[in-house]
């Protein structure tokens, strides 16, 4: 980003207390402990904190200049402002922030590939990067850089000297999703899975639905959308779209199609990829079925694009695991640890339970689940419990352990599922698992892994891990 003092000031409609209107700005910093000499400062107000607190940190290090809502003279500064300094004064830096990053976008000619949904979003991302970066300069947002704050961000790093910039919308209520739309104006929208994720925050499905349509509302009649055939709602989401559509999934009237999708011994799918009459086999890195909806989202933009279906082969092979996501890695006696710690849903976790049964067939130890907590899934928390334990026990698990209040209903779906008692544990906190595992698990054991994010599983498979 290179943007003038005068134009950015203009760009946010803000009013320039200090600083030369030709001074030019390259980087943005909204985090004064990360800032380096010669960033701009926005400071944000946040839940815990106010930016406006930490300007002096920030001109300390070296911060050519800064944002304001506060009136200078009202600031809690220590050091006298030096008046070469870039001050500008505006009403809410965090819109001002929004402001300049729909202004910085609107510079550039690159396309944006959005991508919204309940399921798969990060791992779409990552596949949808690799197979455009077979044929064209491709940016990414870094990881969870999907917020308000995150995208502006994102945007700020990168220049026509990409073609294509990905990005995922987060989504915590109605008309996020728009306000994020309006700030990075996408070209091709993507549409994950639908599912009862965030649940708790918009009450029904139906809402759900409201809010990730969104996106498609935003892509020009010129642009493309991207819908999961398989999924239930994938009517109402065509008739909405004033843009061509390109559909995916496993239904066999599905344009990007997989057929003969089969699971090696790590569970890692290989599967005919077929668009129209062209034809090409696959091999995924990842482990786990549910990655193949992914591939072919990915291989529906790649398509997009124009691309050879071989060289969107190449780029959906490239794909590794991501952290904390279907990692499989060697564990302590012998055993097999896969971390899908870093979230969960009912869906998510029957994938995961899914593979370890896979797992468990491949071997002779036995198949242990350690489960969580599963969050934010408000009025269906408890059927949505009771539901994977009663999984657990059709995919032959032979130990069940699970740490949470939530997690407790886990265990009670497995023993109405006549799951034996002596097989199910049930621990307080994530250091009682730790201190009991050890005691639990044998010799080439297959071990699962998973909760919501919030319960901080990770440091439970971390511990597991060789």
């Amino acid at each position: 980003m290179e943007i003038s003092v005068q134009e950015l000031t203009k760009a946010i409609k803000g009013k320039i207390i200090s600083g030369d209107l030709k001074s030019i700005v390259n980087r943005i910093s909204i985090d004064s402990r990360t800032l380096e000499n010669g960033d701009f400062f926005i400071p944000l107000l946040g839940e815990k904190q106010n930016g406006h607190q930490f300007i002096d940190e920030a001109l300390s290090k070296g911060a050519i200049g800064f944002l304001t809502s506060v009136y200078p003279d009202n600031l809690d500064i220590k050091n006298k402002l030096d008046l070469k300094k870039i001050i500008i004064l505006v009403e809410d830096t965090q819109k001002a922030l929004e402001q300049l990053a729909k202004y910085v976008r609107g510079k550039y000619n690159y396309e944006v590939v959005a991508i919204t949904g309940s399921i798969g979003k990060t791992v779409a991302k990552e596949m949808i990067s690799s197979v455009l970066s077979q044929k064209f300069k491709v940016g990414v947002a870094p990881g969870n850089y999907n917020t308000e704050i995150g995208l502006p961000l994102t945007i700020f790093s990168y220049n026509d000297d990409i073609n294509i910039l990905v990005l995922e919308l987060a989504m915590r209520g109605l008309k996020q999703i728009t306000r994020l739309a309006k700030i990075c104006k996408p070209k091709i929208g993507v549409m994950t899975l639908i599912d009862n994720t965030h649940i708790e925050l918009l009450g029904t499905i139906e809402n759900i639905v409201k809010a990730k349509s969104e996106l498609i509302r935003e892509i020009p009649e010129d642009g493309i959308t991207i819908l999961c055939r398989d999924d239930r709602w994938y009517q109402h989401f065509f008739s909405i779209s004033k843009s061509k559509v390109i559909d995916y999934g496993l239904e066999s009237n599905s344009q990007v199609l997989a057929k003969d999708v089969v699971l090696d011994d790590m569970a890692k799918p290989k599967f005919k990829l077929c668009f129209k009459d062209e034809t090409v086999e696959v091999k995924l890195q990842t482990s786990g079925s549910h990655y193949v909806i992914n591939s072919l989202a990915a291989a529906a933009v790649g398509i997009s694009y124009k691309m050879d279906l071989y060289k969107i082969k190449e780029g959906l092979e490239k794909v590794k695991p991501m952290e904390m996501r279907m990692e499989i890695k060697k564990g302590i006696k012998d055993t097999i640890i896969i971390n899908d710690s870093y979230n969960a849903n009912e869906t998510s976790t029957k994938a995961a339970i899914k593979v370890l049964s896979h797992l468990k067939s491949k071997r002779i130890g036995r198949a242990i689940a350690i489960l969580g907590d599963m969050l934010e899934l408000g009025k269906l928390t408890k059927i949505s419990h009771e539901n994977v334990g009663k999984f657990v026990v059709e995919k032959g698990v032979d130990l069940l352990i699970t740490c949470g209040e939530n997690a407790e209903i886990i265990s009670k779906g497995a023993l109405d599922r006549e799951m034996v008692k002596d097989n199910i544990y049930h621990f307080a906190s994530n250091q009682e698992v730790k201190e009991n595992i050890l005691n639990l698990i044998k010799s080439k054991d297959v071990v699962l892994v998973k909760a919501s994010r919030a319960m901080t599983f990770d440091e439970i498979a971390d511990f597991l891990i060789e």
